[in-house]
């Protein structure tokens, strides 16, 4: 296998010289010196990621739950003990959170809240509340116009 152009510099090669390692018997190509300079087989790196992810199902999981949000574990930690593990807007308690084996879709799971023009997370919402906001297009005007319809049809009941 030739070495990859993109991999060395004009003039380089890999640290091992095309000799095969005692290591892993990857092909010596795949070699290449992290930034701390320390020798790394992009194969073995690959590996390590596949075994962690089906040794820890939950945490991958949960990393990517909350990456496209940008939430790191602690932050979302701290949005759950604030909101008491329940809704941000009706308060209905959430029946599973990232912790568990689910991943917290579903009926009875959690949604992540976010402005869909900043990207900024508003908070967690159960599956019925986010679902109103997006069919009234996250839009306080039609929300006005909707309190305001039910307050002229619906009985004083409260």
């Amino acid at each position: 296998m030739a070495q990859a152009a993109y991999l060395f510099p004009r003039g380089h090669s890999p640290w091992n010289k095309g000799k095969r390692t005692s290591k892993c018997s990857h092909s010596p190509d795949l070699y290449v010196r992290c930034p701390s300079g320390q020798p790394t087989c992009l194969g073995c790196a690959r590996d390590r990621r596949q075994r962690y992810k089906q040794n820890h199902p939950i945490e991958t999981k949960a990393c990517n739950r909350l990456r496209p949000y940008k939430l790191t574990r602690a932050e979302f930690d701290a949005m759950w003990e604030a909101q008491n593990g329940c809704c941000a807007i009706c308060g209905e308690p959430f029946k599973n959170d990232i912790r568990s084996t689910s991943d917290g879709r579903g009926k009875n799971g959690y949604r992540i809240d976010h402005d869909e023009e900043t990207g900024e997370v508003r908070g967690l919402l159960c599956h019925c509340c986010n679902t109103g906001i997006g069919f009234l297009k996250h839009s306080l005007k039609i929300f006005r116009e909707s309190i305001a319809y039910l307050e002229r049809t619906c009985p004083k009941s409260a």
